[in-house]
């Protein structure tokens, strides 16, 4: 089963293929979706660049280093990209989605809060699981701006 980052690739590939085809035939949706595809692709990314780079240490100050970085990474998914038509109509669904998105950085900052590692492959561990949270409730924010499940989607071939 391909991964989230392997069907947004095989999507953008399309889109791509399409653009370089013919701009004629390339519409304003297949614009704001390649520009959503591409920005998705780079955050996650970056999410696989901070599990592979997480250091297996049990030194506090190596580890704090990078999670400062990842901390503000996730910080800036919240801030950035604020664009694309609202396909979610409902205002109250906007809030409870965004509200729910920071809950889940809420929730990680807490955990590291008062992270000691136990072995030295604990921090790494730790990163992942809370990337595995931070993805499915990122996405459901990002589609405030572009819904996937509402736009006609471009296939590979």
């Amino acid at each position: 089963m391909a991964t989230i980052l392997e069907m947004y690739q095989k999507q953008k590939k399309a889109l791509n293929r399409k653009l370089s085809t013919s701009k004629d035939n390339f519409s304003e949706e297949d614009f704001r979706v390649l520009h959503e595809l591409i920005y998705r692709t780079h955050v996650l990314e970056n999410l696989q660049f901070y599990c592979k780079t997480a250091p297996e240490s049990k030194d506090t100050k190596e580890l704090f280093e990078h999670y400062k970085m990842f901390d503000a990474y996730v910080e800036l998914l919240l801030k950035e990209h604020k664009c694309g038509i609202h396909y979610q109509q409902d205002l109250a669904e906007n809030v409870t989605t965004e509200q729910n998105f920071n809950n889940v950085i809420k929730g990680y900052r807490k955990s590291f809060s008062s992270f000691m590692p136990k072995t030295t492959e604990s921090f790494k561990d730790e990163i992942l699981r809370q990337i595995t949270l931070i993805i499915p409730v990122w996405i459901k924010y990002r589609s405030i701006y572009i819904n996937f499940n509402k736009v006609k989607m471009e296939v590979a071939k």
